[in-house]
């Protein structure tokens, strides 16, 4: 069943991205409706490291910023083989082993299971006396990214036991990534939704009912918004999925930030591991279960799109009033097209 607030509002990311291949919306919309609050913002400092839940964040272009840091700011961090390549859950499951942390001026990096192994960065003497690498995330290239330096490099080798491990931060204010393919098969998406080390766009959104929805399907364990590393969680969403509608969407009072869903976010098989251990569901799930309950609610346009990928969550960048604070709590509004 169609999310109720999509109807009601003809807001929906297939609207959105039918009106778009038209001509890009150049005015923020005027009229909105509430569909649900804040109920977490999350910043992931090292991708495929486990993220930081923030009270309140500053909505930049770039991705979510923590208001208590200048270094905490949404995937920024990058660790990468010899070879300059990153490396993911996927590549390299150990990471699921890691978690980061701020302390003043550096990042902390430090093993779940045992909090003695532990390491700072002390990101003052990396922006100093800067050592500048490339890098390749996906099929881009980035040109300058800062080494973070032999010690966090020797620790982060042995604790995960790959050889010629380093750390990268992208010290740049904008972003060096170009448009793919795949993104360009959606109209709605442009280089401005481009993020630093994400995977698509600078924000990731999705509600708890749609988490709900999917843990209805399955067996075990239940899973939470740990296992899709969103940006932004809201609760009170009217019903599951109604992410997938949200064209336009503020969040706050009328001088809020404007996100744009650039696409929908296709789930890949890291959502398959458990985000403590690493370890793989045998069952398929929750592809699985995903895959089958989008195919009966999804329009025909979007589904042709994705290719029958597993959709769950919206991929977003700022459309209007960036460097704006959101928090925890703050009333969400979707746009009445």
């Amino acid at each position: 069943m169609v999310a109720a607030v999509s109807v009601a509002c003809f807001g929906g990311l297939v609207t959105g991205l039918i009106l778009a291949s038209r001509k890009r919306k150049e005015k923020a919309p005027e009229k909105w409706i509430k569909v649900g609050t804040i109920s977490d913002l999350i910043v992931y400092p090292v991708k495929s490291v486990a993220g930081i839940y923030v009270h309140e964040g500053t909505a930049t272009k770039l991705g979510l910023k923590g208001c208590d840091s200048i270094i905490l700011r949404d995937r920024v961090f990058l660790v990468v083989d010899s070879n300059g390549a990153f490396m993911n859950q996927k590549k390299l499951p150990e990471l699921t082993s890691l978690a980061a942390e701020i302390d003043g001026d550096s990042l902390v990096l430090k093993v779940v299971d045992d909090p003695n192994q532990r390491i700072a960065v002390y990101m003052p003497n990396v922006c100093l006396h800067p050592v500048v690498r490339p890098c390749r995330l996906y099929n881009d290239s980035i040109k300058e990214t800062l080494d973070c330096g032999e010690e966090v490099a020797i620790w982060l080798s042995r604790v995960l036991k790959r050889e010629g491990l380093r750390l990268y931060y992208h010290a740049a204010d904008k972003s060096q990534r170009s448009m793919s393919k795949l993104h360009k098969k959606f109209p709605f998406f442009s280089p401005d939704d481009l993020g630093t080390f994400h995977d698509e766009t600078s924000y990731l959104m999705m509600s708890e009912k749609s988490i709900d929805e999917i843990n209805s399907k399955i067996a075990g364990s239940p899973l939470t918004h740990k296992s899709f590393r969103p940006t932004i969680v809201i609760k009170g969403a009217s019903e599951a999925f109604a992410e997938d509608f949200w064209t336009y969407v503020r969040i706050g009072n009328d001088a809020g930030p404007i996100f744009k869903t650039a696409m929908p976010c296709a789930r890949c098989r890291m959502t398959q591991m458990d985000p403590k251990t690493g370890e793989v569901r045998p069952d398929g799930e929750p592809l699985k279960s995903i895959k089958s309950i989008k195919r009966q609610i999804r329009d025909r346009i979007v589904t042709k799109l994705t290719e029958k990928d597993a959709i769950l969550g919206a991929h977003m960048g700022i459309f209007d009033r960036a460097n704006v604070k959101i928090k925890v709590g703050d009333p969400v509004y979707a746009a009445l097209l």
